[in-house]
């Protein structure tokens, strides 16, 4: 399912991942009216639609920067931060209208937000994460091994590992790797450290490559030159399993199934 939420000078696409049978990549590409997509798959048919959002709202003016947005189970409504404020915010899963909002640290560059049927986790681009106690309106500040440098933009949680996955829109902690390498990192919520070793790396190559074992055309070269610049901005994990990655850089997303090399 997928939600166009609409703003004054804003549009956010919001993509619940859930319920399908998935591509092991899709490639999403559009600009502005002159929309176009191309996917490529191993496994058959998307069963998004993402031209065609199931509904549009425009959101209160305190969500104008709004940069992260999870599922609250416990409520059956939405949570969700702006980019700019220390505020959690829960959303009415009906309307999209602010039910109330918390203040669980200072201003910063939130990046990510994320439940995990206890604690409200949210991400910021310097790697630090935030343990938010709704009940107790209590939060714990985490450091990682990451970085601005890094600069951490999207969040995910996997309830069945119980890992938070994060994903680098720049450089990985390895010196080594090419700049254009992009990571994902697992932290564990139990020891509360992250994993030095990526759980994926990302680099423009091996996605090109991908496309042109399956393309069953030769691929438009405007194509594969956005995939020099996938930069990862969002994650977030499908019931089954798979890992969607979205690039505001080149207007991708990407699909990796955890069988998938």
């Amino acid at each position: 399912m997928a939600f166009f939420i609409k703003r004054p000078l804003f549009l956010l696409i919001v993509l619940l991942l859930s319920f399908c049978q998935c591509d092991v990549i899709n490639s999403t590409l559009g600009k502005h009216k002159n929309y176009a997509m191309l996917s490529f798959s191993t496994m058959g048919v998307v069963n998004y639609d993402y031209k065609m959002p199931d509904r549009v709202k425009e959101l209160d003016m305190e969500l104008r920067e709004i940069s992260g947005l999870d599922f609250n189970e416990a409520n059956n409504s939405l949570l969700a931060i702006n980019d700019e404020k220390g505020f959690v915010y829960e959303l009415s899963i009906d309307d999209f209208d602010i039910i109330s909002k918390n203040e669980f640290w200072n201003t910063g560059d939130y990046e990510g937000v994320e439940f995990d049927g206890k604690y409200i986790w949210v991400l910021k681009s310097n790697g630090k994460l935030y343990q938010f106690d709704p009940v107790n309106k209590e939060t714990v500040e985490y450091e990682t091994k990451l970085s601005s440098d890094n600069d951490v933009e999207g969040l995910c949680y996997d309830p069945q590992k119980q890992l938070f996955y994060l994903a680098c829109k720049g450089i990985t902690l390895n010196k080594k790797d090419k700049v254009r390498t992009k990571a994902i990192y697992s932290f564990n919520i139990k020891d509360k450290k992250l994993e030095k070793e990526p759980l994926i790396k990302i680099h423009p190559n091996k996605i090109k490559k991908f496309i042109n074992e399956v393309a069953k055309e030769e691929v438009d070269g405007n194509y594969l030159d956005r995939v020099e610049v996938f930069s990862p901005s969002a994650v977030a994990m499908s019931n089954n399993r798979d890992l969607y990655v979205l690039s505001a850089r080149g207007s991708m997303l990407l699909v990796i199934g955890f069988n998938s090399e």
